[in-house]
């Protein structure tokens, strides 16, 4: 069925991507109290559910929201067990480790600031950064989605105070130290942990990349809460995939815009088709697949090249946490 896979700012080892615990069971049981429905059994349950409009339901994830609008994910993929049609029967990093996986060429990657779509929104929204301070130790875990894996959950938010704020205030002049800690804990991590796995795990070239060019254009300010330039933010990378215009409707690609559009969409077709981003007598620098730990990944800009070792104080310290 999958020949290749491309998987950007996301993969299945994400801390967002994987329901914790009992948590699917827990949500659906407050979803189906909110709209008067029976929770004795996971039919009348389901039944009932199926009545309710689904624009019913969508609106009412604000009553997950313990904080501004997080938890952000309320209902996520859950393993299924006991049941001969499962969508996902066994945890994504066992499925890899078991060697059930499929066996393609993997390729994945993050923008250079993924973590700018969520931390633009509290410098454009100053009562949210003062509320984040002042219970910081309530906020953090489910914010920065460590609340329902971390085994010392009290631990886990002084050592992150510590390492990427010096245990002081949260002020507009944090404003890149709040991107890195989204950009970590909701996309960094998960793309490393399914590149360390793929490469001890699979016979299968993966490779893996950084997006670090900033357009005109930046998903981190399409709020227009804030004109601050965090860099390159979460779903960036699709300004060159995809036409904007829904989202950007003055959208008009720069030369530089359009040499970016050319490089990226040339590396991804390449990949579907040949299995490389950059077979043998393509115009761009080679992109080698992963070789070691140090994560060897292509910086995808208007120059691209080989580097390794990015973020790489960053990813030892998340390696260094007691979470699951």
């Amino acid at each position: 069925l999958f020949n290749r896979v491309i998987s950007q700012s996301g993969t299945g080892l994400g801390y967002w991507a994987l329901a914790p615990n009992d948590q699917g069971v827990r949500n659906a049981k407050k979803l189906a109290l909110s709209f008067n429905c029976s929770i004795t059994s996971s039919e009348k349950m389901v039944k009932c559910l199926k009545n309710v409009d689904a624009s019913d339901i969508t609106e009412r994830q604000h009553a997950f929201y313990e904080w501004f609008v997080d938890p952000a994910i309320p209902f996520r993929p859950v393993i299924e067990t006991n049941t001969t049609n499962a969508f996902l029967a066994e945890d994504p990093a066992e499925i890899i480790r078991s060697g059930k996986a499929a066996k393609v060429p993997f390729l994945t990657g993050i923008t250079a600031q993924d973590g700018a779509f969520r931390s633009s929104v509290f410098f454009g929204m100053p009562h949210l950064l003062d509320e984040l301070n002042a219970n910081f130790s309530r906020i953090a875990p489910f914010v920065f989605l460590y609340d329902e894996i971390a085994t010392d959950t009290d631990y886990v938010t002084r050592k992150i105070k510590e390492f990427y704020f010096a245990n002081e205030t949260i002020t507009n002049f944090s404003r890149t130290e709040l991107t890195d800690l989204f950009t970590d804990c909701w996309f960094l991590t998960g793309a490393n942990n399914a590149l360390w796995l793929h490469l001890n795990y699979t016979d299968q070239p993966v490779y893996y990349y950084v997006f670090g060019y900033r357009g005109n254009y930046s998903y981190a300010s399409w709020s227009e809460v804030d004109s601050y330039d965090y860099g390159v933010s979460h779903t960036d990378d699709l300004l060159y995939l995809f036409s904007p215009q829904a989202v950007f409707p003055d959208y008009e690609p720069s030369a530089s815009d359009n040499r970016v559009r050319d490089i990226l969409t040339e590396l991804w077709v390449n990949f579907a088709t040949f299995g490389s981003p950059t077979p043998a007598l393509q115009k761009s620098e080679e992109w080698k697949p992963v070789e070691s730990t140090n994560l060897e990944y292509y910086f995808i800009t208007n120059d691209t090249h080989m580097d390794e070792k990015r973020y790489w104080n960053r990813t030892q310290f998340w390696k260094t946490l007691p979470l699951k």
